[in-house]
C-alpha cells in the first residue's frame, strides 16, 4: 500500500509504539486509542504508571486537574523509556524539575477546558529531556493560551518537528531553524513564512488568507512534500514549478489557480488534488497517470 511522502517524513517524530502504550483518563476519552492499541487506566491524583511505558498520554478532566494542584504524576519522571507524551497544557504550569524523563522526544500539548492556572512555564525545563517534535492543539472551548506560551522560544531550536495553529499560538516556526517537518493552521497571509527554516523537507498549510502569496513558497528549494488544504488565495502553479526537490503535491479545498495546466509538467512521483473547482478542465490529458506512485484528481 502507498504511504504518502509527508507521513514518511513525519514518522520519525510522529509515530507511536503501541508495545507499552498507555492512555489514563476517563473510558470515554481513551476509547479511540484503545481502539489502536493503547491500554487504559483511570486517573487518580497519583497514577501509577509501568516505568517501562514508551508511550503516554494524560487525560485527566479540568476537576482531576484541580485536585492534583495541576502537578504531574510523581511515577512520570521515572517511565525511562518514555518516547511519546500527551498531556493538557495546564499541566505544565507546575513543571518541577525531575517531572519529565530525559528520554522524551515527542510531545503533545492540548490546551483544554477551563481556565489555565496563573503561573509562567517554565520552557527552559524542558531543555533536559530529548524533545525535537511538538504538537500544540487546541480544543474547541479552550482558553487563550498565548500568554502561557511566553518564552517557549527557549524550546524551538532543537525541534525537527512542529505542528501549531499561528492564531492561536502565534508566530512559533522562525524560532525553529533545523525543523525538518512543520504544519500550520490558520496562517493568515503568509507573511511569517519569510521567516521560516529554509531547510523543509514538508510543509503543510491548513487555511491561508485571502492574501497569501504563493511566491513566498519559492526559497523551499528543499521541499519535498507539500501540501495545501484551504487556501483562500491563488494558488500559483508557476510557483510550485520552481520548487524542484518537490516529489509530492496535496491541494485539497483551494479553488482559485494560476496556470494549473503546469502542474502536468512537475517530476512528482504523487499527486492528489480535491474539491478544488475542476482546474485541470480540458488539460486532463496533459497528465500520464503511468508516471505517479499514486494520482487522484478525478475529483478535483
Amino acid at each position: 500500500m502507498h504511504t504518502d511522502l509527508f507521513d514518511r517524513l513525519s514518522e520519525p517524530y510522529t509515530a507511536i509504539d503501541r508495545e507499552h502504550y498507555l492512555c489514563v483518563g476517563r473510558a470515554a476519552d481513551c476509547q479511540v486509542f484503545v481502539d489502536d492499541g493503547a491500554a487504559e487506566a483511570r486517573w487518580s491524583r497519583q497514577p501509577d504508571l509501568d516505568p517501562r511505558t514508551l508511550a503516554l498520554r494524560l487525560m485527566p478532566t479540568y476537576k482531576q486537574m484541580q485536585a492534583a494542584k495541576f502537578r504531574l504524576p510523581k511515577a512520570l519522571g521515572g517511565c525511562s523509556r518514555l518516547d511519546f507524551l500527551q498531556l493538557p497544557l495546564a499541566l505544565l504550569t507546575r513543571l518541577q524539575p525531575g517531572d519529565l524523563p530525559q528520554s522524551l522526544r515527542k510531545l503533545m500539548v492540548i490546551n483544554t477546558e477551563g481556565p489555565l492556572p496563573d503561573g509562567r512555564i517554565d520552557w527552559d525545563m524542558l531543555g533536559d529531556t530529548s524533545i525535537d517534535s511538538l504538537i500544540l492543539y487546541d480544543d474547541a472551548d479552550s482558553p487563550d493560551c498565548k500568554a502561557a506560551l511566553e518564552g517557549i522560544e527557549a524550546l524551538l531550536p532543537r525541534l525537527r518537528y512542529l505542528s501549531f495553529d499561528r492564531r492561536r499560538h502565534g508566530d512559533l516556526a522562525s524560532y525553529a531553524p533545523d525543523l525538518e517537518v512543520l504544519l500550520v493552521s490558520g496562517g493568515g497571509n503568509g507573511e511569517w513564512l519569510e521567516d521560516a527554516p529554509a531547510g523543509l523537507r514538508a510543509l503543510a498549510l491548513l487555511g491561508m488568507g485571502l492574501d497569501f502569496d504563493t511566491a513566498l513558497l519559492r526559497p523551499f528549494a528543499n521541499l519535498e512534500a507539500l501540501l495545501l488544504n484551504g487556501i483562500r488565495s491563488i494558488v500559483d502553479a508557476d510557483v510550485l514549478a520552481d520548487l524542484g526537490a518537490l516529489r509530492e503535491l496535496q491541494i485539497l479545498n483551494s479553488r482559485k489557480w494560476n496556470r494549473p495546466d503546469r502542474i502536468a509538467e512537475l517530476p512528482l512521483n504523487s499527486l492528489m488534488v480535491l474539491d478544488c473547482g475542476r482546474p485541470f478542465r480540458g488539460f486532463r490529458h496533459l497528465f500520464d497517470d503511468a508516471r505517479y506512485e499514486k494520482f487522484d484528481i478525478d475529483f478535483s
